[in-house]
C-alpha cells in the first residue's frame, strides 16, 4: 500500500479507520505508524471529529495498544475466521473502560449524555471508536468484513457493494496496483 492521504475513510466504520492507521502492516520493512507522534494521534481525532485535546504522551502508547487489540478482534473475521475469545475479552474490557465515566446529566430541561469530570482523556476520546466496534460486533455485518488482498497492505474493510465483490482497500491504490501487475504481465508473456 502506497501512502495513501493521511487517514483515508476507506474502511466503512470508524472503528476500522483506527485499526488502518498502519499502512503496510504485512510488509515488516515498509510497515508505517501514521500514529508514529502524539500529534498525529491529535490529527486523526480531529479528522473524524472526535475530541483531541488534553492528551498527553502516555495516550499515544495506550491508544495504539488499543488499535492493536481491535485488530486482533477484526482481522480474524476479515478472514472468515470466527473472532477468538481472547480478542473479545480484550476489547470488552477497553469498552468497559471507556465507558466507565459516561453519565447521563440535566442541561438547560434535557437529559444529555456527559462524562464524569475524572473520566480519563484518551477514553473520552476513543470512546465512539469503542462503540463503532461494538455496533460493528452486534450489526451482523462481520460477514461483510474483508482484508485488502493487496501484497502486505493489510487493511481492513466493510464491502457494502452488491454481492461483495470488492478485493481491494481503495481501487485508487491496492487496486489500480493489481491492474498494473496483470496488465505487465500480459505485456510480459506476449
Amino acid at each position: 500500500m502506497s501512502d495513501p492521504s493521511p487517514f483515508d475513510a476507506i474502511g466503512g466504520s470508524l472503528a476500522l479507520d483506527f485499526v488502518n492507521t498502519i499502512a503496510n502492516r504485512g510488509h515488516a520493512e515498509k510497515r508505517r505508524d501514521m500514529l508514529a507522534k502524539l500529534s498525529d494521534l491529535q490529527r486523526w481525532l480531529a479528522t473524524f471529529g472526535l475530541a483531541a485535546e488534553g492528551l498527553v504522551e502516555a495516550h499515544l502508547t495506550e491508544a495504539r495498544a488499543i488499535r492493536e487489540r481491535l485488530h486482533d478482534l477484526f482481522c480474524p473475521a476479515a478472514q472468515g475466521r470466527a473472532v477468538g475469545e481472547a480478542a473479545l475479552e480484550a476489547f470488552d474490557n477497553d469498552l468497559r473502560a471507556a465507558s466507565g465515566g459516561r453519565r447521563l446529566q440535566r442541561r438547560q430541561g434535557r437529559i444529555v449524555w456527559d462524562w464524569a469530570p475524572d473520566t480519563d482523556t484518551l477514553h473520552r476520546s476513543l470512546f465512539p471508536v469503542l462503540a463503532d466496534a461494538a455496533e460493528l460486533l452486534v450489526s451482523g455485518d462481520l460477514e461483510k468484513l474483508r482484508e485488502c488482498q493487496g501484497p502486505g497492505c493489510g487493511w481492513l474493510f466493510l464491502d457494502r457493494s452488491r454481492g461483495r465483490p470488492r478485493r481491494w482497500c481503495s481501487m485508487q491504490d491496492c487496486g489500480n496496483k493489481a491492474k498494473a501487475r496483470r496488465h505487465y504481465r500480459r505485456q510480459a508473456d506476449s
